[in-house]
Order: C-alpha cells, then structure tokens, then sequence
C-alpha cells in the first residue's frame, strides 16, 4: 500500500490531502505497532526525528503550490470578518465571491448557521430570492457581502437601504438596518 502511495504522489495523480495521509496512516498502524514493541531511548529518538524531518520537509518540497498550513490568497475576506460586530440579532447574506473567501466569510463570521444565507455561483445554480426575503423578514438588521454588479447585488438594492462599512476591490460590506 505504502508503494501505491509513493508512486501515485510521485506522478502527481495521487493529492497529498489529509485524508489520503490519514488513511496510510491507519493502515500501518499494525506495523508500525512491532517498531514501538521496545520503548528505548533509541526508538523514541528516532521516531522523534522522523517526524520532524517530515513535517520539515513538506514546508520545504510542495507540488503546484500546495502548502501544508492552507492560507488565503486574498486577505479581503479576514478583513470583512474583522469589521463585523458580533450581534445575535443580525443576519449575514454572502454573494458568491469565490469558494475559499465565500465560506472562510461565512465559518470566521460565528453567526449561527441558520442567520446566514450563502449564494452559489455554476451555470446551473439560480440564487433563491426567498431565502434572501426570509433572511431580511426575520431580522431588524445584519450585514451583506456583495460583489460589484452582481445579480445579487442589484436584487438587494431595490430591497434595502444599507451603509457600506468597507470596500476593498470588488466586494463591498454593507450594515442594513430596517
């Protein structure tokens, strides 16, 4: 399995995700059992530097700019999270502003799920009005992150009346209040 693993992620076809890290992990497990039978000074000191070499390395050797820590590539989006007051009575409505800032907006924010109404972008994917309607309906207030000229946008500021809190590039926070 171990050889599977290697050559798999030596020809790129195999991700170095955590669960893939996790399943090998698991599966040597019964193996790995016999090395630690003795727990010498030796086995520790060696395990100890094997693990650190490991997580040295893949600092150092990454493949197409996968990084072992995950980091935003746009840092907008922690300072969106940041200008939000943390208020129960308050709901939060995202545009879609792309997969790694739409939900690191949404997880950061601790609204509660149900306060948050997240739009989907794809070719398929239709925003429900109703949802955004509801959220406005059930809340005296909250917050919008809003793409420039999106359809969401427009819907919204027929709707609202609402303050812009920040901007940065293309994406807007707004405060509404009814």
């Amino acid at each position: 399995m171990l050889l599977v693993f290697i050559c798999f992620s030596y020809t790129g076809t195999f991700l170095l995700q955590q669960h893939y890290v996790g399943t090998l992990v698991v599966l040597s497990l019964p193996f790995i059992a016999v090395y630690f039978h003795e727990n010498s000074r030796k086995t520790i000191l060696k395990a100890t530097s094997f693990a650190l070499i490991t997580i040295l390395l893949s600092f150092i050797y990454n493949i197409d700019g996968i990084k072992p820590i995950p980091r935003l590539k746009n840092q907008n989006a922690s300072y969106f999270v940041n200008e939000m007051k943390k208020d129960t009575d308050k709901s939060l409505i995202i545009d879609f502003i792309g997969w790694e800032n739409t939900y690191f907006i949404a997880l950061q924010s601790q609204f509660p799920p149900n306060d948050i109404f997240l739009s989907v972008e794809g070719e398929n994917a239709k925003i429900n009005y109703d949802d955004v309607i509801a959220k406005i309906e059930n809340f005296n207030s909250g917050y919008l992150v809003l793409k420039s000229n999106s359809e969401l946008e427009k819907f919204l500021s027929t709707k609202l009346s609402s303050i812009i809190v920040c901007q940065k590039e293309d994406i807007t926070l707004y405060e509404w209040k009814k």
